[in-house]
């Protein structure tokens, strides 16, 4: 299974915000209950970096004032593509105790954002798929 056929799922999750938008933008922002990762992208749309809840509280909880979403945001950035496989997607997720990684196009501009449990929630369906085939398979019905 690649990232691409959870594609309805991670684009509804993808909300961008411009490194020049303010940091209180971005916080209204990080208040939806189904955005965990804001993608802050350049003037060109390609990503720049991701702003989480804690790079917000790291942001607030420190002496510098910051002015706009670049300055508090993670510029080392773990993303994936959507031709990549999702259990190896997963399991870069799990490495790097990430629980939303971006998706990208091959101009790194954002496509999507994979939830760790919308990840996990897609493999085991397709393992509770595949051990109903086998014990269908066992039983002599065949497959269906």
């Amino acid at each position: 299974m690649i990232v691409d056929n959870l594609s309805s799922i991670t684009s509804a999750r993808l909300m961008t915000i411009a490194s020049h938008a303010a940091v209180e933008t971005a916080a209204r922002a990080l208040l939806d209950q189904n955005v965990g990762l804001l993608v802050v992208c350049g003037p060109e749309g390609a990503i720049v970096g991701v702003l989480s809840r804690l790079d917000l509280v790291r942001h607030l909880a420190g002496e510098r004032v910051h002015k706009t979403s670049a300055e508090p945001m993670s510029t080392d950035v773990v993303f994936c593509r959507p031709t990549d496989q999702l259990y190896d997607t997963w399991k870069s997720m799990v490495a790097n105790q990430l629980l939303n990684l971006p998706i990208v196009d091959p101009q790194s501009r954002p496509v999507g954002v994979l939830d760790s449990r919308d990840a996990l929630k897609a493999l085991l369906e397709a393992e509770l798929y595949q051990e109903q085939l086998l014990e269908s398979y066992v039983a002599g019905v065949g497959y269906q």
